[in-house]
């Protein structure tokens, strides 16, 4: 089924086509762009390890998917992103807690990169060889990731946050699990996961979109969908500890502060608009309290805020450098608790509704943040178009309730990296 969805405001519109294959395809074209951004999405990520085909239940050591992202664009001997970037084109992929995506921008032979991904993703013929090869390569990107300290104190605030191991593992696994991956286990998730009715293509920008649908139907073939049960561990609403610390040769020491929130509804388009305008509510860089902190000492420039979404969690995070993380801490649980107790100025609200509206408007101008947000609002069962339908029915009260009933002082996680010498 082919669907146009058009937005006379702004003029444009995108196409929606479910193609014979099972592949859900999204064109965005762009007037009077020069390039174009494409991405092909798989919903198979890191949190995937358990699951269920056809009565049969199986497990798949931590850090597979991003070990398939890996070997996926290159089976018999041959690799699709030399391909791409022969072509010119700027290719990569990446893994995330719920899906792996494979991604290019090119401002010629788009049509070319666009044939070499498709006819590679398909392939699984993988030597052991290539495996052993692979493993190294990840091995040495593991233990490199030891030494990220940003990345570092986070992993350490979602282990101390959630009780499921999954959902704080390192995307990549560790050296053990990644040890445990056989050729099996790639061809099992391949087949199964792999699979166009568990893929999505999306394209924005200076795009032919006969020419993708035409290049698909060559590629893609209709094939049989043996359906995938995710099993997931039911997470306590409760944290697993309120405290983590470790050393490490750094400048200063950083931190970061995490909300477990009680609500498990952060696929909500209306909840993840709220939870951005929380973050800017309760320690954005115009606020007086941020201002407070800078002033102090407390913080300084690197200080910021960001959600956390995953298979139905959320968090409020904030981060930064500070020679007194608790203290940051204790005075954010403050602000909180006095926004609870008095209230979210309304005047100071609204300004944040219309700045959620600018930067929605933004998005429109890049084809990177349109795919992107394609695939979001694809995953919610939204449209890109519901904004400014859900901005306008935001109102003060839906914020003071969320942050009324899904942050708690006693759900707070303090991650801090001492300087290695103040620790000895």
């Amino acid at each position: 089924m082919n669907k146009y969805i058009k937005n006379d405001k702004l003029g444009e519109g995108y196409y929606r086509i479910e193609h014979p294959s099972g592949l859900t395809i999204l064109l965005y074209p762009m007037k009077e762009y020069s390039s174009a951004f494409t991405m092909l999405s798989v919903k198979f990520g890191a949190v995937d390890t358990n699951f269920e085909i056809e009565g049969k239940k199986y497990q798949v050591p931590m850090g597979t998917a991003h070990f398939l992202e890996h070997k996926a664009l290159s089976s018999n001997n041959e690799d699709g992103f030399a391909v791409m970037s022969a072509y010119g084109a700027d290719a990569n992929a990446f893994t995330s807690m719920e899906k792996t995506a494979f991604y290019y921008s090119c401002a010629h032979h788009a049509q070319e990169c666009l044939e070499a991904m498709l006819k590679q993703i398909q392939l699984c013929n993988y030597t052991e060889e290539s495996i052993d090869r692979e493993r190294e390569i990840i091995s040495q990107e593991i233990k490199m990731s030891e030494d990220e300290c940003d990345w570092l104190c986070y992993q350490n605030l979602l282990k101390a946050m959630y009780h499921d191991p999954v959902i704080s593992a390192e995307i990549a696994g560790s050296i053990s699990e990644i040890n445990k991956i056989k050729d099996s286990t790639l061809k099992l998730c391949h087949k199964y996961f792999y699979n166009p009715h568990n893929m999505m293509l999306v394209s924005a920008g200076s795009i032919n979109c006969d020419n993708i649908v035409k290049i698909v139907d060559k590629t893609f073939k209709k094939t049989d969908f043996t359906p995938v049960k995710r099993i997931y561990s039911k997470e306590p609403k409760n944290i697993k500890y309120n405290y983590t610390k470790t050393s490490q040769t750094l400048s200063a020491p950083i931190f970061s502060i995490g909300f477990k929130m009680y609500s498990q509804k952060s696929d909500n388009i209306k909840n993840v608009i709220i939870d951005e305008m929380l973050l800017e509510i309760i320690a954005g860089d115009a606020t007086e309290f941020y201002k407070y902190m800078y002033d102090e000492g407390l913080i300084n420039s690197t200080f910021s805020g960001d959600t956390y979404n995953c298979r139905g969690l959320s968090a409020l995070v904030f981060e930064g450098e500070s020679r007194n993380p608790e203290k940051v801490r204790d005075l954010i649980c403050k602000r909180v608790e006095y926004l609870q107790q008095n209230g979210i100025d309304e005047e100071e609200f609204y300004g944040y509704v219309k700045s959620s509206y600018g930067k929605y408007l933004s998005v429109f101008s890049s084809a990177e943040a349109i795919v992107n947000a394609l695939l979001f609002f694809e995953k919610t069962g939204g449209c890109i178009y519901d904004v400014p339908e859900i901005l306008s029915h935001i109102t003060v009260k839906d914020a003071e309730e969320r942050l009324e009933n899904c942050i708690s002082a006693d759900n707070t996680v303090l991650s801090v990296i001492n300087l290695k010498q103040e620790e000895e």
